[in-house]
Parts: structure tokens; C-alpha cells; sequence
């Protein structure tokens, strides 16, 4: 008797859609998934990539990829790095790695 109540439940029109949004849902959720995580390991990994690099929390790191960028970007800018630059954005990320990419103080 049960079994021919859920029967006939399952063929009615609003369990149908139902069961279709439920299907959508299940499957959005899955995307935004495959799509976050490589997002979030991406961010996780930002600090350990600038610091070899030689964006460290002392500064530049000596005869580094960070240091010929700054001697590149001093002898095109007349002596300095230009403030809002890339080189500067990378500094301030090498420095405050948590700070930099949350946009904290």
C-alpha cells in the first residue's frame, strides 16, 4: 500500500520538479566546487611564490628575481619604483602576504 502511495506521489507534476531542481541544484553546486578550490589553492600559494621570488617581509630579497625587477623598474623610472606599480603591488604583497590579499590594515 505504501509503495503504491510513493508510486503515485513520484509521477505527480510537483514532485517531478522537484526532483528536477533538486538534480540543478546538486549539479550548480558541484561547479561552484570544481571552480573554488582551484581558486582558493591559488591564493594559499601567493605567498610562498612571492617570497621565492624574493618579495620577503624584510624587503627585497638580494641577487633575486625581485631584486633585477626593482633595478629594472629604478633605471626606467629615473631612480625610484613607481608607487601603485606592479613591482610596489608585489612588495606589498611579499610584505604583508595575509594583509595584502584580504585587504586588511
Amino acid at each position: 500500500m505504501m509503495k503504491a502511495k510513493m508510486r503515485n506521489l513520484q509521477t505527480t507534476p510537483l514532485f517531478q520538479h522537484l526532483a528536477k531542481a533538486d538534480t540543478e541544484v546538486r549539479r550548480t553546486t558541484h561547479e561552484l566546487t570544481q571552480l573554488l578550490f582551484p581558486a582558493a589553492t591559488v591564493v594559499q600559494a601567493v605567498p610562498e611564490v612571492l617570497s621565492a621570488m624574493g618579495f620577503t617581509g624584510a624587503g627585497t630579497a638580494a641577487n633575486s628575481i625581485a631584486a633585477k625587477m626593482m633595478s629594472s623598474a629604478a633605471i626606467a623610472n629615473g631612480g625610484g619604483v613607481a608607487s601603485g606599480s606592479l613591482l610596489a603591488t608585489l612588495q606589498s604583497l611579499g610584505k604583508h602576504p595575509g594583509r595584502a590579499c584580504w585587504g586588511g590594515r
